[in-house]
C-alpha cells in the first residue's frame, strides 16, 4: 500500500526540485544540487519516483526509435509521462506519496540516490 504524507514545511526551493524531479533529464538539477536539511526523506522519495519515470520514458523511446517497435515503445513511454504528470500533481498538491503501480518499485530500487 502506498505511503502518504502531507507537507508541514519547507521552502519553496524543496517544492521547485520536487517537481524539478518529474521533469525528465531536470532530474539532474535536484538530485546534485538539493542538499542538506532539503535532502530528506520526502526529496529522496521524489527523486527515485522521478528518476523511474525518465528511465520508463528513455526506455519508451529507445524502443520506439531504435528497435522499431513503435507502438510498444509508445505504451511504455505514455506509461512513463503519466506517472510523471502524477508525480507533478502530486508535489502540487504538496503530498508525498508513492506513484500508483510502478512507485514501490521505484522506490524500492535506485540505491546510488541518497
Amino acid at each position: 500500500m502506498a505511503e502518504e504524507t502531507t507537507q508541514t514545511s519547507g521552502s519553496s526551493n524543496t517544492k521547485i526540485y520536487k517537481i524539478l524531479c518529474y521533469l525528465s533529464y531536470l532530474w539532474l538539477i535536484p538530485y546534485f544540487v538539493a542538499k542538506g536539511d532539503v535532502r530528506d526523506e520526502n526529496m529522496i522519495l521524489n527523486l527515485k519516483q522521478g528518476f523511474g519515470c525518465m528511465l520508463l520514458i528513455a526506455i519508451g523511446q529507445l524502443i520506439a526509435n531504435v528497435l522499431h517497435f513503435v507502438s510498444v515503445g509508445a505504451i511504455v513511454l505514455m506509461i512513463g509521462c503519466i506517472l510523471a504528470l502524477i508525480g507533478f500533481i502530486n508535489v502540487l498538491q504538496n503530498k508525498d506519496k508513492e506513484l500508483p503501480l510502478l512507485g514501490s518499485l521505484f522506490t524500492s530500487s535506485f540505491s546510488f540516490i541518497k
